[in-house]
């Protein structure tokens, strides 16, 4: 924690299936509250195989990330594991 009472940085992971008509309003709430309590912070939102367009409709936003969506589908549970547990810092 900072000397502002604030966190340094915080990601929030929302795990998201066929919820394109919700993941916006949801996403809108964490880039609101999230700065109130961290200085660095980010929102990713896991879609794993959505019909519905799911991570499309989140992604390209800032502060936002959605693993896989540069290529259509998120990777395997390993591989989206392994990324989500690296510091923004070392890409």
């Amino acid at each position: 924690m900072t000397s502002t009472g604030r966190l340094r940085g915080l990601s929030a992971v929302v795990p998201a299936y066929n919820e394109a008509g919700n993941i916006g309003r949801v996403v809108d709430a964490l880039c609101a509250v999230l700065p109130v309590v961290a200085g660095h912070h980010e929102v990713i939102v896991v879609d794993d195989g959505s019909t519905d367009g799911t991570g499309a409709a989140v992604a390209g936003r800032p502060g936002v990330r959605v693993p896989g969506s540069e290529t259509g589908r998120t990777k395997s549970l390993g591989s989206l594991r392994r990324r989500l547990q690296r510091p923004q810092g070392t890409r």
